[in-house]
């Protein structure tokens, strides 16, 4: 999930501290610890991927350019505002602190995760950057809670919760004399945007999603939630998606498939073949769905 904005601004901080960086370089090196469990998970990933046909990509890239293992991701953050003393405080202030960044990516890619301070300072995160942080701050008020990389909808991944929508008018283009052989290519693009953006309007005023909307079934990109178990006050399980701070019963959500979630003490591969999204939060420590990565004993050893 490659976010080339995001990159420019890590470049542009690296750039800007060059001489800070510099001095104190061997405090960002990672240990040795963190290259063997990159190693292990690698080991991990390829196997599973041959056996199961899983995706699942193992590690992030922070600021530096420093490979870390996915669930160093998570981390002890001192949370930055007066309230949060519950799992609903805690993702509105977050969400509403920042403006959102779109990605659309088909594939899964290696993540780009700077650290949270740099995501503060930017006030500009993604879906991969607002759920690490709901996260690592829901976890440290011991909820039960993961991040979920899995696919949605584009009605989901662009979704706009402001509920402005931008007008496309092929009419505005001033277009050549004589015959344009373009002119029914921009009508195809017109008319495809205008149903996706319809449906947008649609999902914003409604609070189930038909399975047979086949057009979306067909259009899914990549995109990372957050997932809360049962826990603390929370009375059942449920999804929270960040480019809206939208909650979603487990049995009644927009979301496509699930490929592996995580936290910071470790990330959960799905291998099973179903899109039964209810079926699979309830069989998260079942190893016939996901095979854990980490057992205590390998990963605190």
């Amino acid at each position: 999930m490659k976010n080339t904005n995001k990159l420019k601004r890590c470049l542009d901080y690296l750039k800007n501290n060059n001489e800070k960086i510099v001095n104190n370089f061997n405090d960002k090196v990672p240990s040795e610890k963190e290259q063997l469990l990159l190693n292990y998970l690698n080991l991990l990933k390829n196997k599973l991927k041959e056996k199961y046909n899983s995706q699942f990509c193992e590690l992030f890239i922070d600021e530096y350019g420093f490979k870390k293992n996915i669930c160093s991701s998570i981390i002890q953050i001192y949370f930055p505002f007066d309230t949060g003393n519950n799992y609903k405080e805690i993702y509105e202030l977050i969400k509403n602190y920042f403006s959102y960044e779109i990605i659309l990516r088909k594939k899964i890619e290696t993540l780009l995760i700077p650290s949270v301070s740099l995501v503060f300072d930017w006030k500009i995160a993604d879906c991969a950057d607002l759920s690490t942080i709901v996260v690592s701050s829901l976890r440290v008020k011991n909820y039960e809670a993961y991040v979920v990389c899995g696919e949605a909808p584009f009605s989901i991944c662009s979704r706009n919760d402001k509920k402005n929508f931008c007008e496309f008018s092929y009419k505005k283009i001033k277009l050549p004399k004589g015959e344009n052989e373009n002119i029914e290519d921009i009508k195809d693009k017109k008319k495809k945007y205008e149903q996706l953006m319809g449906t947008q309007k649609i999902l914003l005023t409604k609070n189930t999603f038909e399975k047979d909307r086949t057009y979306l079934e067909k259009d899914v990109y990549i995109h990372m939630w957050i997932l809360i178990k049962k826990s603390l006050d929370l009375e059942k399980d449920i999804f929270i998606e960040m480019a809206t701070g939208r909650e979603y019963d487990i049995n009644d959500c927009p979301y496509r498939s699930i490929f592996y979630l995580w936290n910071e003490k470790n990330v959960y591969i799905n291998i099973k073949k179903t899109k039964n999204i209810e079926k699979l939060i309830s069989e998260i420590y079942n190893q016939e769905y996901f095979t854990p990565a980490f057992f205590e004993e390998i990963k605190y050893k």
